[in-house]
Formats: C-alpha cells, sequence, structure tokens
C-alpha cells in the first residue's frame, strides 16, 4: 500500500484537524470572555449591593443618633454610644461592622471574628487622608486564607453633619456567591457546548472530505495517466479551485501534445535527409 495514502498527514487530516482546532479555540476564548464578563458583573453587583447595604446601615445610625437628644456626639463618646447598638445593627442588615475613631484606630467590631480575618486594626494616614477627600471608598482586600472580601469605609456624622466616626463594612459573600453562580452557570453551559462541539466536528469532517476527495481522485488520475505514459485531458464540471487547476493541467497536456507533435515532424524530417 502507498505509505502516502496511509500518512497520518496527509490533506484531509490536516484540514480536519486544523478545523478542530479552530473550533477549540474558538471555544476556549468564547469562554474565556464568558468567564471575564461574568466576574466583571459580579463585581458591579456585589459593589453595588455593598453600598445599599451601607446606605441602610448609615441610615439607621442617622436616625439612632438623632433620637439621642440632649447628648453630646463625639469621638471620645463612641464606644458608649454604639457599644450595644453595634450587635444590633449587624443582626438587622446581616453584615459585619467595625468603627475606627477618625485617627483609624479601632473602637468597635460586631465580632471578634473579624479581627482574625487580617481587618486592619489602625487606618493608615495615607488613606485617611484619600477618605477625608473622598467621604466614602470600597477597597479589594483578601483574608491569610485566599478568602476575597470588599470593604467600604463612610463617615458617621453628627446631628450638625460633623464627623465623628469611621464605619467599615467588610463584605465577605464576594468569593463564595461568585463561585457558587459561576459553577452553576458553567454546567447549565456544558450540554450546549458539547452539541455544538459535537456537530461541528461532523461539519468539520464532511467539510475536509469535500475538499480533499476531489484531489485525491486528480491525484490518482494523474498518476495512472503517467504510469501509461499518456495525458489525456480531465474532466471537471465545477468552475472552483479545483476547476481552475484542472483547466491549467488540460492546458498543459495540450502545450505537450503540440511538443510531441513538432518532435515527431522534426524526426521524420531528419529521416528522410
Amino acid at each position: 500500500m502507498n505509505k502516502a495514502t496511509e500518512s497520518p498527514y496527509k490533506l484531509r487530516n490536516r484540514i480536519y484537524v486544523s478545523m478542530l482546532a479552530l473550533i477549540v479555540g474558538s471555544f476556549f476564548f468564547i469562554g474565556a470572555f464568558t468567564y471575564y464578563n461574568f466576574k466583571k458583573q459580579n463585581q458591579t453587583y456585589h459593589n453595588k449591593r455593598l453600598l445599599r447595604k451601607e446606605a441602610a446601615t448609615l441610615a439607621s445610625i442617622t436616625y439612632f443618633i438623632k433620637s439621642q437628644k440632649g447628648v453630646k456626639h463625639s469621638g471620645k463618646s463612641i464606644f458608649h454610644l454604639f457599644q450595644h447598638k453595634i450587635i444590633e445593627l449587624a443582626d438587622i442588615h446581616k453584615l459585619d461592622i467595625v468603627i475606627y475613631n477618625l485617627k483609624g484606630e479601632l473602637i468597635l467590631s460586631s465580632s471578634k471574628e473579624l479581627i482574625q480575618k487580617s481587618i486592619p486594626t489602625k487606618l493608615e494616614s495615607s488613606f485617611l487622608n484619600e477618605l477625608y477627600k473622598k467621604k466614602s471608598t470600597v477597597l479589594k482586600g483578601a483574608t491569610p486564607s485566599g478568602e476575597d472580601y470588599l470593604n467600604s469605609y463612610q463617615y458617621i456624622a453628627d446631628t450638625k453633619n460633623n464627623p465623628i466616626a469611621i464605619i467599615s463594612i467588610p463584605y465577605f459573600q464576594l468569593d463564595e456567591n461568585y463561585k457558587r453562580d459561576l459553577r452553576a452557570y458553567l454546567i447549565a453551559l456544558t450540554p450546549i457546548y458539547l452539541l455544538l462541539f459535537t456537530i461541528a466536528s461532523v461539519m468539520a469532517f464532511l467539510l475536509s472530505r469535500q475538499i480533499a476527495e476531489p484531489m485525491r481522485r486528480l491525484s490518482e488520475i494523474m498518476r495512472k495517466n503517467a504510469l501509461m505514459k499518456r495525458y489525456t485531458p480531465l474532466k471537471w464540471s465545477s468552475s472552483d479551485e479545483i476547476g481552475q487547476l484542472v483547466r491549467q493541467y488540460n492546458f498543459m497536456v495540450k502545450e505537450l501534445e503540440k511538443s510531441a507533435e513538432m518532435i515527431a515532424q522534426n524526426e521524420k524530417q531528419s529521416a528522410w535527409k
């Protein structure tokens, strides 16, 4: 059997493998874009959710401060003012709360576990200056165990709108929700991707066969003609690229016939001389 026929690198196989590689590459880039877009939307959702929770918590704090009539609020009285209220606010809004004084020193925390999760006990002066300019900000951090979280910072103001403390709301649901939602999304897409890959693989096989089979037939015809030393024009009804190749081959056959006739005439003339 012809080794060229047995070769795994023949044209049809190369076309088929190239198409499969293109399909797999397309799925990969689609998956990467989907992952990036999903992650971005997920982060935007959690940012907005954290800001909504922060706004609701600050509204409760503002109402609580206004209800404390006759009490002078200052940075020194924050501990006694929120010593018990911080637990209530955390339970109502289902979140963690940390309160700092205006110097960035930790005063109160709704949970002792927050300190163990590397929540800062002292805010840096550069951050305090930035917060003073922006009035509020959201930062992204990570615990020693690698858990990602968001942390919002904003001022707590008294009844005269003067800042008396800084409230921090760590948001630890980001990583868990993101992984769960992404896993559910990918599981839902898996059957669709498998179906599309199967259909695309079949179409790639048929297309590679449609492209390579006519060339194989032409090659076989040319080989037989060469063995028989008889170059006859080929017939091809289609006007595609292979049809152009056939027309060029037929043109060369005609030129060879003319050359053969001229050589035969010259030999006859030489023989009569």
